[in-house]
């Protein structure tokens, strides 16, 4: 499970409150009511501590990345990195298809990856492996298809 908190802070009343995430919605009901006059939405997010930008307060997808398994955890990120708007990486990580090329600087990397999956690159003569030539073949692949590249964490996410 993934852990990371919001702080919240109501416009009128000043009120500061954390919300721990994944959380019932019945807590952040609370924390909303608290800060709020009433859950009449005016508060504000103040600070978050969390690998990716929280700029709107939904639970109920906040709550969904949070308990996501660790690899598509770590693929939402990786939208996020990519320049993706939040709810467009949500919708990216829990509807899409995608393969997660990890330590993938560019291309190249992701064409290598690929191609020591491939059996019938395995079986081509060793000779012709040691020479192929990724940097042109992940060039290829770049236009030929959908591609995220994270270069923060170093991944490179391919759309189905």
């Amino acid at each position: 499970m993934n852990q990371f908190e919001i702080t919240v802070q109501g416009l009128n009343n000043g009120v500061l409150e954390t919300l721990a995430f994944p959380c019932e919605m019945d807590e952040a009901a609370k924390v909303i009511v608290n800060v709020s006059e009433y859950g009449q939405h005016d508060f504000e997010i103040v600070d978050y501590d969390a690998p990716f930008a929280i700029n709107e307060l939904h639970i109920m997808s906040l709550n969904e990345i949070a308990e996501l398994p660790q690899d598509k955890y770590e693929a939402f990120i990786s939208f996020c990195n990519c320049g993706l708007s939040f709810k467009e990486a949500v919708k990216y990580t829990l509807y899409y298809e995608y393969q997660v090329y990890n330590n993938a600087k560019d291309m190249s990397d992701v064409a290598y990856q690929m191609l020591q999956d491939d059996v019938a690159f395995q079986e081509a003569p060793s000779f012709m492996r040691i020479h192929f030539d990724y940097e042109s073949y992940g060039e290829t692949l770049c236009a030929s298809g959908e591609f995220y590249e994270d270069t923060i964490n170093k991944r490179i996410i391919q759309m189905l």
